[in-house]
């Protein structure tokens, strides 16, 4: 039995819904840009009455809302969210489909261990993120070059693409530990939501705090819209403590699923 290529074809249409989902974000920047290009001043009357608070949120303090890498960065942080929720609901059912299905006792009787298991289930959810973000670089990539009419930061431009996977991976890694700790979960998604939102409104509230002092509870604040456009680019340090925390739920979720008792049906 090939775990791996299982759970392929298992989350294959969700991920292509995901992958869709991230995309028609991108078409309605591509069709919106040429409206506010041409709407520039009255945009940005609208954004000089916003408070500075909520406007350092959305990130738009930092961002030149004329060019189309600063309306795609305004964006951005919608398309983090979307690309979290996809991670985080593919983390809770990974490995807790089985226990909601009531087919764990079947999976678990075959001759392949539990490690092997969790292997082929995350390296599958793992391709699932990568051929989503693979198409959504490729497809942001074009859009920018068709709608720029000058050269844009690369710099930025790849900070904010790979800042969706970055924090996808913090939301895969994080919802398989919570998954294998649960034993009765009916469905992921409400689960998922309210992990993501909570995360979410932590980034929002810092954004609008001066010095950012709730940064390292969100990984929305590591890779922020305004500290990649203020910095040209995300933070080390940021990225390194998203790489450790993957890294540890990862661990996690391997101790405590090799010694689950698992119940059976």
């Amino acid at each position: 039995m090939n775990i791996f290529k299982l759970e392929l074809r298992m989350h294959a249409k969700a991920t292509v819904i995901w992958t869709l989902a991230l995309l028609v974000l991108v078409a309605g920047f591509a069709f919106g840009f040429p409206i506010i290009s041409k709407n520039v001043a009255a945009m940005n009357s609208i954004l000089q009455m916003m408070p500075e608070g909520l406007k350092k949120s959305l990130g738009i303090n930092v961002i030149d809302m004329s060019t189309p890498i600063g309306v795609f960065g305004f964006m951005f942080m919608y398309i983090t969210l979307v690309g979290a929720v996809q991670a985080m609901t593919l983390g809770l059912s990974v490995l807790s489909v089985e226990l909601r299905d009531k087919t764990a006792d079947f999976l678990l009787s075959k001759p392949v261990r539990r490690s092997t298991i969790v292997h082929a289930k995350l390296a599958a959810a793992l391709v699932c993120l990568l051929i989503t973000n693979l198409v959504f670089l490729v497809v942001v990539r074009v859009a920018l070059d068709i709608l720029s009419t000058a050269p844009y930061s690369f710099s930025i431009f790849l900070s904010l693409v790979l800042s969706v996977l970055f924090i996808q991976l913090f939301f895969l890694s994080l919802g398989a530990l919570i998954s294998v700790f649960l034993n009765k979960m009916k469905t992921v998604i409400p689960l998922a939501l309210g992990v993501v939102f909570g995360f979410f409104i932590v980034n929002l509230l810092n954004e609008s705090l001066k010095g950012r002092p709730l940064t390292l509870f969100s990984p929305f604040s590591y890779f922020s819209t305004g500290s990649i456009f203020g910095n040209n680019g995300f933070a080390m340090v940021w990225l390194v403590l998203n790489t450790l925390l993957v890294a540890a739920f990862t661990a996690g979720t391997y101790i405590r699923y090799l010694r689950k008792d698992v119940p059976s049906v």
